[in-house]
């Protein structure tokens, strides 16, 4: 009777682990895009979507890309899905105009933005991972435009006798 019961306590073991093995790689999935391919797409969604969308991806009321909105509408849906959704209708003046890799790109950078960590694995066309997995629903922090990024210019002199007084004692 002893080794029937380390029998079904090792079996109960091993599936528990193999359970919450499965549950922690289905979680990282969601993550499943490399820090490379959020770059790409940053730089695909300055040049391609800001405007519409905005810094901080939450501008256009009807196509929110982060915060609690996207997540609650997107998380039950695949990469896949959100892939072949961003391919298929952006940018609205030519849809499917980006590269694949541009595309990929921003679904890695809107996964990033709302609080998925790039992994060394990268998401791919095939990859069908449930997009609510290992993200936080926070709100992402604002792209950068190319103004807000400049550094400021100095002052032009104004040509009084103050400003002329000051550059002459250096």
């Amino acid at each position: 009777m002893g080794q029937q019961f380390v029998r079904r306590s090792l079996r109960s073991s091993c599936a528990s682990l193999l359970a919450a093995a499965l549950a922690m790689l289905s979680a990282s999935e969601a993550g499943a895009f490399t820090a490379d391919q959020a770059a790409i797409g940053r730089a695909a969604f300055e040049q391609n979507c800001v405007t519409c969308h905005g810094a901080t991806l939450r501008q256009q009321p009807s196509a929110i890309l982060a915060g609690p909105e996207f997540v609650a509408k997107w998380g039950p849906r695949t990469t896949g899905e959100l892939l072949s959704w961003v391919g298929n209708t952006m940018p609205p003046d030519r849809p499917g105009g980006l590269s694949q890799v541009e595309y990929l790109g921003l679904v890695s950078f809107i996964l990033q933005s709302n609080g998925g960590a790039p992994t060394a694995q990268a998401l791919t066309p095939t990859t069908n991972a449930p997009i609510g997995a290992g993200l936080s629903a926070q709100a992402a922090p604002a792209v950068p435009t190319p103004a807000a990024s400049a550094p400021a210019r100095p002052k032009e002199p104004t040509g009084d006798r103050k400003s002329t007084r000051l550059n002459s004692s250096h």
